[in-house]
C-alpha cells in the first residue's frame, strides 16, 4: 500500500498525469484532424490539463485504505 504522503507515490502519480496530459492533447489533434495553425490551443490546453487533474484525483481517491 502506498501512502499518499510519500514522494514515491507522487513521482508516480505525476507520472501518470503527465502521460494523461499528452495522451488527451494528442487524441483531440488527432480527432479535429486540422493544421497545427488552425488548433484551438486554449481548448486544447485547457482539455488536458483537465484530465490531467482527474488523473490526480482518481490516483489519490483508488488509494486503498
Amino acid at each position: 500500500m502506498k501512502n499518499i504522503f510519500s514522494k514515491t507515490f507522487w513521482v508516480y502519480a505525476g507520472e501518470r498525469a503527465i502521460k494523461t496530459v499528452a495522451q488527451t492533447a494528442l487524441a483531440i489533434l488527432a480527432v479535429n484532424q486540422t493544421t497545427i495553425i488552425s488548433v484551438d490551443f486554449t481548448g486544447l490546453v485547457a482539455s488536458a490539463v483537465t484530465a490531467g487533474i482527474v488523473s490526480l484525483l482518481t490516483s489519490i481517491v483508488g488509494q486503498p485504505k
